[in-house]
């Protein structure tokens, strides 16, 4: 009974790279819960063509603006989830974390899509962990 509660409660954490051109180009980078129970997630990260940044200061953000070729203008900023680094979040079961998205209607370097990735930790109510 008792594997039974500690499997009933797993997270599993996935990211993805959503592009939708419907009313107009955005990227979406998004964390997500496809487990059964909520996730604790720590020691977030992003990484942009091979180097790995933290999601504390916007640097992870600002590197995929550069990547993408997104120039803000005034009054328009791409959004970008931030948290420190000992800091940690909870991600519900069937929950979306929207890490970074470029609003609708930006003109985007499509071909650097695949040079963006996503790193966390992610542990059960019960404290088993895993990496994503």
């Amino acid at each position: 009974m008792y594997e039974h509660n500690r499997v009933s409660v797993l997270p599993k954490l996935d990211w993805r790279v959503v592009y939708a051109d419907a009313a107009g180009p955005r990227f979406d980078v998004v964390l997500i819960n496809a487990g059964l129970g909520p996730a604790k997630v720590s020691d977030l990260k992003i990484s942009v063509d091979g180097a790995i940044y933290g999601m504390a200061d916007g640097t992870a953000c600002d590197q995929i603006d550069t990547l993408l070729g997104v120039t803000p203008q005034h009054g328009d900023q791409s959004d970008c989830f931030s948290i420190d680094q000992e800091d940690w979040t909870y991600v519900r079961p069937n929950e979306r974390l929207v890490l970074y998205t470029t609003g609708p209607g930006k003109t985007l370097n499509t071909d650097a899509f695949p040079t963006i990735g996503v790193s966390a930790q992610s542990c059960s109510l019960y404290n088993q962990c895993e990496d994503l």
